[in-house]
């Protein structure tokens, strides 16, 4: 990719001088052994740790998704280490925007709020 490239993709100002620089598993320590059995690409969600697309509409309730989609994400991971053929349970985002009074349901809210009342409130429903 290009300064030029980077610039018009991120709206980013780099300096003339910038090299933009690529390195594979790159380390200060001197003594790292690179682990051939690293897998050069992860994809979470072909390996199923990511849950579907959800639409928030004209709610701006961004927050709960972001708070949902790690709670489910986190669950599945340690569900599927106990059992492998194991499913995401989608969970509740109404939820937190009907009963989280710490934040401000369609009108926004910060999802460390909502893992903080999700945790004095019991967690979250499927």
């Amino acid at each position: 990719m290009t300064k030029s490239e980077v610039r018009e993709l991120m709206g980013m100002k780099i300096r003339s001088d910038y090299e933009i620089k690529y390195v594979k598993n790159y380390t200060d320590d001197v003594n790292y052994k690179l682990k051939s059995s690293t897998p050069d690409i992860w994809n979470w969600v072909q390996q199923g740790v990511v849950g579907p697309i959800r639409d928030q509409g004209s709610c701006g309730s961004c927050w709960t998704y972001s708070t949902v989609g790690n709670i489910e994400s986190l669950n599945f991971m340690k569900q599927r280490k106990i059992n492998p053929q194991e499913i995401m349970t989608p969970l509740s985002s109404q939820q937190l925007i009907d009963c989280d009074k710490s934040n401000s349901g369609c009108g926004g809210g910060w999802p460390y709020v909502a893992i903080d009342w999700l945790s004095k409130h019991g967690g979250l429903m499927s």
